[in-house]
C-alpha cells in the first residue's frame, strides 16, 4: 500500500505489527499478501491460522497469491485500469475484461501448481493450523522451538491469524488479551 509505504508502515524486525479491522474485510489476505512478499525476499515465514484449515483454505490463498490464479472462473470479475495525474489525483477508471485467467477447476491446474511450488521451494513459509481457542503462549514458544530443533526453522516473521481467539479465559478476556500481545511483542 503505496501510502503505508511512503510513511515506512510495516513490519519490522523485533516489532509487533497488528492489522485490525471488521469481520471480512481483508486482514487475512493482508497477512497473507504480506507474508509472500516477505517470502519474495528470501525470509523465512511461519503463517499460524487459528480461524481457517491450514491446507484446504490458507495454502490455496497463497497459491492464488503467488501465481495469480483465481478459486474459479465464475468469480472473475472485470479489473479496473485506474488513470492518474502527476499530482495523484484520480482523472479516469476504464472496466477491463481479463483475458483467460487460470483457475483451481482448470484439469492440469494441480500440475502446472506442483511445477511453480517446485521453482519456489526456498519460498520458506510454513504453514500451521491449531484449533479456535487452544493455542497458548506456552504451545505457540514450544511449536517454534521445535521448528528450530527438528528442521533448523527460525522464522523471520510470525504471521498470527489472529490473537484474538488464541486460549483466554473469557471472564479476563480484555486482561488477557492485553498480556498475550505483551508477550507477542516480547517473542519478536
Amino acid at each position: 500500500i503505496k501510502q503505508l509505504d511512503d510513511l515506512g508502515i510495516g513490519p519490522a524486525r523485533k516489532e509487533l505489527f497488528m492489522v485490525v479491522g471488521l469481520p471480512n474485510v481483508g486482514k487475512t489476505r493482508c497477512l497473507i499478501h504480506m507474508g509472500k512478499m516477505l517470502a519474495l525476499q528470501r525470509l523465512k515465514v511461519v503463517h499460524i491460522s487459528l480461524e481457517m484449515a491450514a491446507k484446504e483454505r490458507v495454502a490455496p490463498l497463497y497459491i492464488q497469491s503467488f501465481f495469480g490464479f483465481a478459486k474459479s472462473s465464475r468469480k472473475i470479475d472485470p479489473h479496473m485500469l485506474f488513470t492518474v495525474s502527476d499530482n495523484g489525483k484520480l482523472v479516469s477508471m476504464e472496466s477491463l475484461q481479463l483475458s483467460k485467467i487460470r483457475t483451481f477447476e482448470d484439469a492440469d491446474i494441480k500440475y502446472e501448481i506442483t511445477e511453480r511450488l517446485d521453482k519456489i521451494r526456498q519460498a520458506n513459509i510454513i504453514i500451521k493450523e491449531f484449533p479456535s481457542g487452544h493455542l497458548t503462549m506456552t504451545m505457540l514458544h514450544s511449536y517454534l522451538d521445535m521448528l528450530e530443533l527438528y528442521k533448523g526453522f527460525i522464522p523471520d516473521a510470525l504471521l498470527i491469524d489472529y490473537p484474538g481467539i488464541m486460549k483466554i479465559n473469557p471472564k479476563y478476556k480484555t486482561e488477557e488479551l492485553g498480556s498475550i500481545v505483551v508477550e507477542l511483542r516480547g517473542l519478536a
